[in-house]
């Protein structure tokens, strides 16, 4: 189908080389993957090798369940954790994202959610949902136009 890479959501119990080699043998690259913030937390030397060893070297924080998105607050908590997250993975030569929806771009105290959470976590990058975000009633083209080195990655939908 002319792709060249995918990214993972999940890798449902396969072994990282096994992965690896794999996708490597139907010439696709892992462009990042899928992980929930809570996985990261509870086991970031076991996330970060198993991906290391995949051949990933972008991990992508998709989601935040609804009690981490209810105030300017709980967002700076959250850019506070994956601050710390992006720091902890620098060793692994990986590097942290994070996968808007329409429910970061809601304005606490005068920001954005998103805002809030890139604030805190200067070196974490974004992954950006160009649905979501028009979805919010947003440009993504004017996001882009702003944040011309913040969004290395696109979801297009």
């Amino acid at each position: 189908m002319g792709f060249e890479g995918v990214e993972l959501a999940g890798t449902f119990g396969h072994e990282a080389g096994v992965l690896r080699r794999e996708l490597g043998a139907m010439g696709l690259e892992i462009s990042g993957a899928h992980v929930p913030l809570a996985e990261l937390e509870a086991d970031l030397p076991g996330v970060a090798e198993y991906y290391r060893q995949a051949g990933v070297t972008r991990l992508i924080v998709p989601w935040l369940p609804e009690a981490d998105r209810q105030s300017a607050d709980t967002f700076v908590r959250v850019g506070e954790r994956l601050a710390k997250l992006s720091t902890r993975l620098l060793p692994y030569g990986l590097s942290l994202f994070y996968h808007n929806h329409d429910f970061e771009l809601v304005t606490h105290q005068g920001k954005w959610g998103l805002e809030w959470i890139l604030l805190q976590a200067p070196r974490v990058r974004l992954e950006l949902d160009c649905y979501w975000i028009e979805k919010a009633g947003h440009s993504a083209v004017a996001y882009l136009q702003n944040h011309p080195t913040h969004v290395p990655l696109l979801h297009i939908k």
